[in-house]
C-alpha cells in the first residue's frame, strides 16, 4: 500500500550506523515508474564511485561497475520498483556478481509480483500500525513536544481522528501536520466532522485521492496551496532542487510578500511548512532537493487541473487554452508533435530529463525552441531549457518582455 512506511523503513536501515560500518559501499536509487537498467547502474557507479559518469556505452558502464564493486561489500536500495520484467532485473543484477559476500540488495514496492520476481528472501510485508501506535505518532508530530496528556479533550477527538486514518503512517502524519501546535477544540472538531472523510475523489480517473490528504490541503493557506499545485509539474519521483523550486516561486508571483523580509525566506517558510504536513518531502539522496510521495502528487495534479501539465507521450494532444505551466520531459523531438499554439497564455516552460536520461545532453532543434516561443511566449514569465545543444538563439527571444527567470542553455 502507499503511504505505509516502505520508504522510511528503508531510510532508517540505510542511515543506521551499524549499516554504515558493516558495508564499504552505499546507493540509493529512486526507481518510480521507469525501471531503465542503464539509469541506474549508472546513478548507482557514480554513487560507490563519487564521480561524475559520462559512459554511454552500456556495457562499458557494467564493466566499470564491476571493477567499482569487486571485493567490496555494498549494499544497494532500490525504492518504488514497479518494472515486473525479470529479463530487466537479470541484467542489472549481473553487474553485482563482483561484490563480497554479505552484500545486500534492499527492493521496495507495491507490487508482490515484482517482489516475488527479484527476491531470493522472504517478502516483508509491511502492515498499517496499531491503532495505539497511530496515535503515539499523531501526538508526536501534533504536539510538538508538549505531553498530550495536558489536554484530554483534544486527546480524545484526536483518537477519533486517528481512527478514521486506518493505520497508514503518510495520512497520520499528514493530519498531525496540519494540526500542529493548533490547541483550540473547535478546530480539531472541524477536522473530525469534516465532509470530506467521505469523499471519493479519482484523479484522472484512477488513483484514489486519499480523503485525509485532500484535508490537508484544504486547509493550507491560499497561498500554498498555489505552490503546492504548482508541484505538480514535475514528474512523478522527481527530485527537484529547492533552490530552483523557490525562483520558479518567485518568477510566477506564488509567494505572498511580508515586511521586511526576502522572498527566499517567505519560499523557505513555505517548504517547512509542506513538509510538516508531509505534502513534500525532503530527498533521501539529497538533502538540497524534494520530492513528492506518489499519492500526494495524484493530488497535486488532481487539484492543479489544466492549469499544469507535463508533456510526455501520453498527454500529447492535452494542450489547452488554460495551460499556464508546462514541462516537457520527451525532449525536443517531442514539442516537435505537439500543437503548441494552444498554450498561448503559457507562463512557465521547463524543459525535462525523463528519469531514465538525467545528465544526459539532449540534441535541440533551434526551430522548435523560436515555434515554442514564437506561439507560446509573450506570456513566459520563467523558462529553462538546460543540458540542450542550442547553438543560436531564436529571434523570438526578444519578445519575451515578462521573463523573470530563465535558465540559459549550454552547448
Amino acid at each position: 500500500m502507499g503511504g505505509i512506511g516502505k520508504t522510511t523503513l528503508a531510510q532508517l536501515i540505510f542511515n543506521d550506523n551499524r549499516v554504515k560500518e558493516y558495508f564499504e559501499l552505499k546507493a540509493w536509487v529512486m526507481v518510480s515508474h521507469e525501471f531503465d537498467t542503464f539509469k541506474t547502474m549508472k546513478t548507482i557507479y557514480e554513487s560507490v564511485a563519487s564521480q561524475k559518469c559520462d559512459i554511454e556505452d552500456p556495457y562499458k558502464l557494467q564493466f566499470k561497475l564491476k571493477e567499482a564493486l569487486e571485493g567490496k561489500r555494498f549494499l544497494f536500495i532500490l525504492d518504488d520498483i514497479w518494472n515486473e520484467s525479470y529479463d530487466s532485473w537479470n541484467v542489472l543484477k549481473s553487474s553485482f556478481n563482483f561484490g563480497a559476500n554479505g552484500s545486500k540488495i534492499i527492493v521496495t514496492t507495491r507490487s508482490r509480483t515484482v517482489a516475488l520476481k527479484m527476491g531470493n528472501f522472504p517478502i516483508h510485508d509491511l502492515h498499517v500500525i496499531t491503532d495505539e501506535d497511530s496515535w503515539q505518532l499523531f501526538a508526536k508530530h501534533a504536539f510538538n513536544g508538549v505531553d498530550s496528556d495536558a489536554y484530554p479533550d483534544l486527546q480524545k477527538i484526536g483518537r477519533e481522528i486517528v481512527t478514521k486514518c486506518k493505520g497508514l503512517p503518510l495520512a497520520i502524519k499528514s493530519l498531525a501536520g496540519l494540526l500542529r501546535s493548533v490547541f483550540d477544540l473547535e478546530e480539531w472538531r472541524k477536522i473530525l466532522k469534516s465532509d470530506i472523510w467521505e469523499l471519493h475523489l479519482q484523479e484522472n480517473g484512477s488513483s484514489e485521492i486519499l480523503p485525509v490528504l485532500w484535508l490537508s490541503y484544504h486547509y493550507l493557506p491560499s497561498q500554498l496551496k498555489r505552490c503546492f499545485a504548482y508541484c505538480s509539474i514535475f514528474p512523478k519521483g522527481y527530485n527537484y532542487e529547492k533552490r530552483r523550486l523557490i525562483l520558479l516561486w518567485m518568477a510566477e508571483g506564488l509567494l505572498q510578500s511580508k515586511a521586511g523580509r526576502p522572498m527566499e525566506d517567505v519560499a523557505e517558510e513555505y517548504i517547512r511548512a509542506l513538509i510538516s504536513r508531509s505534502l513534500i518531502q525532503r530527498s533521501s539522496s539529497n538533502e538540497s532537493t524534494l520530492v513528492m510521495h506518489d499519492l500526494v502528487h495524484d493530488l497535486a495534479t488532481f487539484v492543479s487541473g489544466e492549469f499544469c501539465l507535463k508533456l510526455d507521450e501520453n498527454s500529447l494532444y492535452n494542450l489547452t487554452s488554460k495551460t499556464r505551466h508546462l514541462a516537457s520531459v520527451g525532449g525536443f523531438e517531442l514539442m516537435k508533435h505537439a500543437d503548441l499554439s494552444k498554450a498561448e497564455f503559457l507562463r512557465t516552460f521547463l524543459l525535462l530529463q525523463s528519469l531514465a536520461l538525467q545528465g544526459i545532453f539532449l540534441p535541440s532543434n533551434h526551430l522548435v525552441v523560436d515555434e515554442l516561443l514564437a506561439r507560446t511566449g509573450r506570456c513566459l514569465k520563467a523558462l529553462s531549457l538546460p543540458l540542450s545543444f542550442i547553438t543560436e538563439l531564436p529571434t523570438s527571444i526578444g519578445n519575451l518582455k515578462y521573463l523573470r527567470k530563465r535558465r540559459w542553455f549550454q552547448h
